[in-house]
């Protein structure tokens, strides 16, 4: 729910708590600002990202803290190193590449295709009564897959990763003979496109998951039960 992460900020700091988001994945405008926790307007006293920073083109790990913390490091002693801190040819892929994501967000195109995407994504939904639920926010969603949306039964559990294909990796897969990569766990699809993707290029990439999605269709058990989108609770 929108109030969860102001909550959370405020029980750290009546209890003397660092608040620390890792902001890996959600970061660089994936979820429609910079940091996904702008959208609840929530100032962590630490924040990690990563390979986000230079577009990917170089590995890459990035520690922010409050200037508060920052002083304090000044007259205490942290022991940390890394064989690869400070490397210039990781550090000279930072500049250029969030100036392209300036540019890029500039052209308002994110925006709006985080509106289709967010559309299209509630219309499979829909269509398909193997998905559970969806959330998500700007460029980052997934896609729950259940087996009984009545009881959000799956149709596979963690431990069975090692014991055979699980559903979603079925469907990943079928949709990458089709032409669409799409990362899965045990539950769950993730959709995650680049912030320069189209419309078209959406349209191109739902009607895959479409017909893969059939894969899960024809073993699930039929209910009246609507899926959910509990993306809306984040808003």
């Amino acid at each position: 729910p929108p109030e969860y992460f102001p909550r959370l900020r405020k029980i750290c700091d009546e209890n003397g708590v660092l608040l620390v988001a890792d902001e890996v994945m959600t970061g660089w405008y994936r979820t429609g600002p910079v940091w996904a926790m702008q959208n609840w307007n929530v100032m962590p006293d630490i924040l990690t990202t990563a390979k986000g920073c230079t577009g990917a083109y170089a590995p890459v790990g990035i520690t922010v803290t409050t200037k508060k913390i920052k002083d304090y490091f000044e007259e205490e002693t942290m022991c940390h190193g890394h064989t690869y801190s400070f490397h210039p040819l990781v550090l000279s892929a930072v500049a250029p590449s969030v100036a392209e994501y300036k540019r890029l967000m500039a052209t308002g195109l994110p925006q709006r295709i985080a509106g289709y995407l967010e559309k299209k994504l509630y219309e499979l939904e829909e269509q398909h009564e193997c998905i559970g639920d969806v959330r998500g926010m700007g460029h980052f969603w997934a896609l729950e897959i259940v087996k009984n949306r009545k009881t959000k039964e799956r149709f596979d559990t963690k431990a069975d990763k090692f014991r055979k294909v699980l559903m979603p990796d079925r469907i990943a897969g079928e949709a990458l003979k089709r032409g669409l990569y799409t990362a899965c766990w045990y539950d769950t699809l993730m959709i995650a496109p680049p912030l320069i993707i189209t419309e078209e290029q959406v349209d191109e990439g739902i009607g895959i998951l479409d017909k893969a999605l059939e894969i899960a269709d024809r073993e699930v058990v039929h209910t009246d039960t609507p899926g959910s989108r509990s993306s809306g609770a984040f808003k």
